[in-house]
């Protein structure tokens, strides 16, 4: 974060190295997963994330996620992921992700670009409850 390493992030374990023609992309909430037929091995270094990106465009970045994510929520009937059943029950997901950032992912002990990120994954998550709320709201008034 602002060229900081951070503990840990939210990230997933991605595919960096493939066969093109032995892979394909889908799309899934507002991210694309890489599908890819037959076995996956891992790589022993690490690669950076390093996005410096000014916050306005990522402030407007995350409400296009919020409602690409509601939809794949609720076309799903019974999600896969604990993560994807809390938001789907709206509240507990914002506090759930402050609190996991901050401890489970231990950036409490990066200063700074740790709360930064923090922050920034728990308004993430607020923006995808509250567009998760306010479709239930306007469903129920129809």
């Amino acid at each position: 974060m602002f060229g900081n390493p951070l503990r840990g992030t939210l990230y997933p374990p991605r595919a960096v190295l493939f066969h093109k023609d032995k892979c394909r992309y889908a799309q899934d909430g507002h991210t694309q997963t890489l599908k890819v037929e037959g076995g996956i091995g891992s790589l022993s270094s690490i690669i950076d994330h390093d996005d410096r990106k000014p916050l306005s465009r990522w402030l407007d970045s995350q409400r296009k996620y919020a409602v690409l994510e509601a939809e794949k929520l609720l076309a799903e009937k019974s999600p896969s992921s604990l993560a994807d059943r809390l938001r789907k029950r709206i509240w507990p997901a914002v506090p759930a992700a402050f609190l996991y950032t901050l401890f489970a992912k231990r950036l409490i002990f990066d200063g700074w670009p740790g709360m930064y990120y923090v922050l920034q994954r728990t308004y993430a998550e607020l923006l995808l409850s509250l567009e998760l709320l306010d479709r239930k709201i306007r469903q129920s008034n129809s």
